[in-house]
């Protein structure tokens, strides 16, 4: 890549990122998820464990959402989820912006495909709005589009590294965002009709397995969550 490539692709992202923290400056409690989030990473730091928020519940219940991003959460100081977590939605999606630009670039060879792709995610306004509330969605479709990315490499290379790539994006997107998962799960199988082949619906098979070993077998209860 050129430097002018380089230059375009950093200001997307930089646009990327302000379109969606400029709106939050000041205001890091506005939204509706912002308090389950944080009462969830509460209860995990307190050391009532992922089903400990099930006690705010009016309606009495396991837990069925999957849990990655409120451990990863948890990793930080509570005190700075409350002041700052206003920044974690747009950093995360800044991170999908530049994975698109790089994707378009790889597959078009064009930086000035790839400069129009990143900037018309950079503005779409319904993406926007999902990152003006925090939530859980950004992460899962950073996850998604990671998994995706991978599978589509070994659609186009045929390298069987890059399944590695679907397997582990994909373990992790399962316990991260439900729509996003009910998403990739028919993708899957729609490119074991494109290659005809077994692999893909093994490749899930395997995912779904290694999200139930990870999880300790709390991903059944996501699972019946699904079928719900």
């Amino acid at each position: 890549m050129d430097l002018i490539t380089v230059s375009g692709s950093i200001a997307s992202v930089v646009l990327c990122f302000l379109l969606r923290a400029v709106p939050r400056l000041g205001k890091p409690l506005i939204g509706h998820d912002v308090w389950a989030i944080l009462l969830t990473v509460r209860e995990l730091k307190g050391g009532h464990g992922y089903d400990g928020i099930c006690r705010h519940f009016l309606i009495k219940g396991r837990h069925d959402y999957p849990p990655l991003f409120f451990y990863v959460l948890s990793l930080f100081p509570l005190g700075w989820l409350e002041k700052w977590n206003w920044l974690v939605n747009p950093i995360l999606d800044s991170a999908n912006c530049a994975l698109l630009f790089i994707v378009a670039h790889m597959f078009s060879g064009s930086g000035t495909v790839a400069l129009l792709a990143a900037l018309i995610y950079a503005v779409t306004p319904a993406v926007i709005e999902e990152n003006l509330n925090f939530n859980t969605r950004i992460f899962g479709l950073l996850l998604f589009n990671l998994a995706m990315t991978s599978m589509i490499l070994h659609y186009v290379s045929g390298e069987s590294i890059f399944l590695i790539g679907v397997f582990v994006f994909g373990v992790l997107l399962f316990l991260s965002h439900k729509f996003a998962t009910q998403v990739f799960v028919p993708l899957l199988v729609f490119f074991a009709a494109l290659q005809s082949s077994d692999v893909p619906l093994l490749l899930l098979f395997g995912i779904l397995l290694g999200a139930v070993l990870v999880s300790k077998g709390f991903y059944m209860d996501i699972l019946w969550g699904h079928i719900a």
